[in-house]
């Protein structure tokens, strides 16, 4: 790992050096609010979504019912990626990232669209850096989403490739809802060390923020898993901060990823931004 990040960092350039966001502050001493502004600062990201989230893929049990001379294969090109993406993760999702922020934004962070109202490049990377550290300790990604509710891979392009293929081989064809894009919060981590500081729901807040004050929209989506049985603190902060789940027939769930059908899609109306007062 750590040979990995020398490399990457070798081809990248210097190391990590956040940019603050001033109008934002977390309520934790010694913590900031801050953008990514280079390919290093992405790459911290990138390492701290893996380190929490993880990357393996797996089928679900029921997935080759009544075709299983397919099961071996299929079980096969599971096992071959999971091997291959463990050794490379990180950069699979570095690159994932800097392809949905694209250069323009990262050369010059801004909170607008810029009238984007497509998915490529409308994503937005928000950190909490550790001042001592300089490191990134949580961070969430905000970004344009199709509400077909498709969990979205972390290279864009494999998006269309899956949506093809559901739509050719299975009923998952919300058609009503692909080109329908709309705020779309995702991988929100918290270090470890850091949490149970109400980090994740600062971070929630301040994507709201964003998606109602600064890009005009009444709602905004998320995945998140499902367990009953023992709830996740991911389930439980977005339950509390008033995201409801929406129909099964809103989830995108082809069959070919064991996890997807534990992943519930969930949505929350935004308040509309205060209005503006003239000095």
């Amino acid at each position: 790992m750590v040979k990995q990040e020398f490399i990457v960092l070798f081809i990248l350039g210097s190391a990590s050096c956040f940019t603050p966001l001033p109008q934002y502050l977390a309520n934790s001493p010694g913590l900031t609010f801050c953008y990514p502004d280079s390919k290093p600062d992405v790459l911290s990201l990138a390492r701290l979504t893996v380190e929490v989230f993880g990357a393996e893929v797996s089928l679900a049990p029921n997935t080759f019912e009544g075709f299983r001379v397919a099961e071996p294969i299929f079980q096969a090109g599971v096992t071959f990626w999971n091997t291959y993406i463990n050794g490379v993760a990180e950069i699979d999702v570095l690159t994932g990232m800097l392809s949905r922020v694209g250069k323009a934004r990262l050369a010059s962070p801004s909170l607008e669209l810029n009238d984007l109202r497509t998915p490529p490049e409308s994503s937005l990377l928000f950190s909490i850096v550790d001042d001592q550290s300089n490191a990134a300790v949580a961070m969430v990604e905000l970004r344009l989403q199709q509400t077909d509710g498709k969990i979205p891979f972390t290279q864009p392009a494999l998006d269309s490739i899956e949506r093809f293929v559901a739509s050719t081989f299975t009923d998952n064809n919300n058609n009503e809802n692909t080109q329908i894009v709309r705020p779309y919060l995702s991988n929100l981590c918290v270090s470890p060390k850091f949490r149970r500081r109400g980090l994740g729901k600062q971070l929630c807040q301040l994507c709201e923020q964003i998606a109602a004050e600064n890009w005009n929209y009444d709602e905004i989506f998320l995945h998140v898993v499902e367990d009953e049985d023992s709830p996740s603190a991911a389930l439980k902060l977005y339950q509390h901060m008033g995201y409801e789940r929406l129909d099964e027939d809103r989830k995108f769930t082809p069959g070919w990823e064991g996890g997807a059908s534990s992943i519930g899609y969930f949505r929350k109306s935004l308040p509309p931004p205060p209005p503006t007062t003239n000095n």
